[in-house]
Formats: structure tokens, sequence, C-alpha cells
């Protein structure tokens, strides 16, 4: 929406809701693989609608019995938002602003009854529940200065920006097998269960500075210096800089270029550093809880974790 001449803002929303009923795995491989003269509609003698084996010579179960008595429940939640604006206080400075944010939400319920049968159980299995649920939380913001100015042949564009990342993230789930009483879908029922849960929260921050500079059309010239902080790097490596220059010639664009058939021959050069983040867990020192209670230590950590650094260098002539 353009509510001055010299400012624009845009906002844009998203929500999204979903449930799905999963089949359980391999299914359509059990199909193809069935006899094509059995009937998959028969009854099961324990009372189930399909029957679990039509084939005394099958080597796959019928799928139609596993998608009767396996419920796997997949719920979904999204919702995005961002809102953009764009000011000219000057026909040659803009300043423009940006705010994103993105929620996830996910729920997930499988249950397969005590009786049923299943490949691993032909004469009827111990029952499995399981429930599990996460979030995932996102806002990056950014905001950035542009400057164009030309002094006589010399034309320049430089841009200020900086940027903010946030993501927070949380899971749990629990898990079990052999149920106590048949039909009954909580988790309470469960004689062996497992449990896990897990959370994260990254923080990234960045700035940059790019400069543009372009004289008589012929002589090019792009800097660009970034300073990146991080909380996927090591507590005494929280920063870290980069940066890029390049040049270029247009040779072609000489007055003394007298060959006709070629209209540009541009020479170049760039070279350039950058950087690849960790992964959430490797500056961490982690332990394995063993049976019994005890702890062995599985991942020293590392307080001095640094990116990956990589140089790059490039020539080449454009004709």
């Amino acid at each position: 929406h353009r509510l001055r001449d010299d400012l624009r803002i845009s906002v844009s929303t998203f929500h999204m809701r979903s449930e799905r009923d999963g089949l359980p795995s391999n299914t359509f491989f059990d199909f193809i693989h069935q006899a094509p003269d059995v009937d998959l509609l028969q009854p099961d003698p324990d009372g189930t609608p399909y029957i679990f084996q039509p084939d005394e010579q099958g080597i796959r179960a019928n799928p139609l019995y596993q998608i009767a008595t396996f419920e796997n429940i997949q719920k979904r939640l999204r919702t995005m938002a961002s809102v953009t604006m764009r000011y000219h206080p000057q026909p040659w400075m803009s300043l423009d602003l940006n705010a994103s944010y993105d929620r996830s939400d996910r729920e997930n319920r499988s249950f397969r009854p005590k009786g049923a049968k299943t490949p691993e159980h032909p004469d009827g299995g111990p029952g499995t529940a399981s429930r599990s649920s996460g979030s995932t939380d996102g806002f990056n913001a950014s905001a950035g200065l542009t400057v164009n100015r030309n002094f006589g042949r010399l034309q320049t564009r430089t841009s200020v920006r900086g940027l903010l990342e946030r993501e927070d993230f949380s899971s749990f789930s629990a898990s079990g097998q052999d149920l106590a009483v048949g039909g009954v879908d909580e988790l309470p029922a469960v004689k062996v269960p497992s449990i896990s849960s897990s959370s994260r929260s990254i923080r990234s921050t960045g700035y940059f500075l790019n400069t543009d500079l372009t004289f008589d059309d012929r002589y090019i010239v792009n800097a660009l210096v970034r300073r990146d902080g991080s909380s996927l790097f090591g507590p005494r490596e929280r920063w870290h800089t980069y940066y890029r220059v390049s040049g270029a010639y247009r040779m072609a664009q000489e007055p003394w270029w007298s060959i006709d058939q070629i209209s540009e021959l541009k020479l170049r050069y760039s070279r350039g550093t950058a950087g690849g983040r960790p992964n959430f867990a490797d500056r961490f020192e982690t332990f394995s809880l063993q049976t019994g209670g005890g702890l062995t230590l599985s991942t020293l950590g590392n307080q001095y974790l640094k990116p990956e650094k990589t140089t790059e260098q490039e020539f080449g002539v454009d004709v």
C-alpha cells in the first residue's frame, strides 16, 4: 500500500491447518505383491473386517487389514506473517525495513491395539502407542540504507544493512509397546514406555557495508565487508568478519578501441570469503545415559568452535 509518494508498506499473512490419517509403511508394496485371484475383502477370524493373510502361500499381509487396525493421525498448524516498508526521503536515498514471523506446530498420534496381527506377530501382537508434538518459532528482521550519488563521471552506490535471526525449537515424544489392555490408545496403558524431548534456541546477528564504484562507465570496483555473530559458534568465537572485493575493466569502451566486430571486452577479477555455520550440538559437551543411570562422555565440546571458512578467487574475460 502506498501511503505517500515516498512511502510504501506491504503486509502479508498466511494460516494453515491440516489433519491427515497416514497409511502404514509399505502399503502399496503389499498391494502389488498380492496374488490376483485372492479375496482381500473377506473378514478375518478375529473379527476384523478384512482377513490378515488371504493367501496361504503369500509372503505379504493384506494391506487392508493393516489399514483397519493401525491409526496414524498427523496434525499440522502453520502461521506466517511479514511486513515490509520502503521509504525514499530523497531521490538518491532509500530506507527499507522488513520483519517476518513463522510458526509451525506439529502433533502425531499412532495406535495399534493389543492383539492386532502384524508380519512380526501373525497370531496377534502386544500393541503399540505413541504421541509426539513439536513447535518451531522463527523471527527474521532486517534494515537497510542505500545511497546513490554521482560525482561527475564517478557513479557510486553504497548500502548498509543489519540482519537479525531468531529460532526456537522444541519437541516431545512418548511411545511404547505391550499394552496392558486392548482397545485403549492412551499412553498410561503402555507397559514399556520410551520418552524423549529436545529443544534448541539459535540467535544470529549480522551487519554489512557494500560499495559499488563505476568511473567513466569503464572502471568498476565493488567492495563488501560483513560482520556475523551466531550462537552456533563457540563462546570465545562469537563474531567473524568476511569480505569481498572485485574489479573490472571494460576495455572495449576506450576511445582508442578500433575492433568494430567486438563491442564488449571486459577483464574482471574478484576475491571473497564465506563461512558455513556448524550444527547446533557441535559446540556442546554431551553425555550418554547408560543402563542403570550412569553417564559417559559422548562429545568433548569446543569453546573455540569457528565457522568453516572458504576463500575464492575468480579471473575472467567477457567478450
